[in-house]
């Protein structure tokens, strides 16, 4: 699935399933992704500022520079997205 460069901020994507995307360079901000499953997915350089992951799935993520700021993620998911910036200033449960 090619969603690189997309815009799907403020979007309500609960239990999506991203896998294997490119969602390279993507704006994310706030998007309501609780449940997604984002395995495989290639994030590099997108925005996700404020977005709620809660519950997502990591495994095999490419997410260098991933900006994670302000993002609620599990405590879990800290260890898949090590490569993500802003992972200091995400809220995890």
């Amino acid at each position: 699935m090619g969603l690189m460069r997309a815009v799907l901020a403020s979007a309500i994507a609960e239990g999506a399933n991203f896998a294997g995307a490119d969602l390279m360079s993507a704006d994310l901000r706030y998007l309501h992704a609780a449940g997604a499953d984002f395995s495989g997915a290639s994030m590099q350089g997108a925005d996700a500022a404020g977005a709620d992951f809660t519950g997502a799935k990591w495994d095999g993520v490419k997410a260098q520079g991933l900006d994670l700021d302000s993002a609620q993620i599990d405590a879990g998911a800290a260890a898949l997205l090590k490569d993500a910036k802003g992972l200091g200033a995400a809220r995890t449960k």
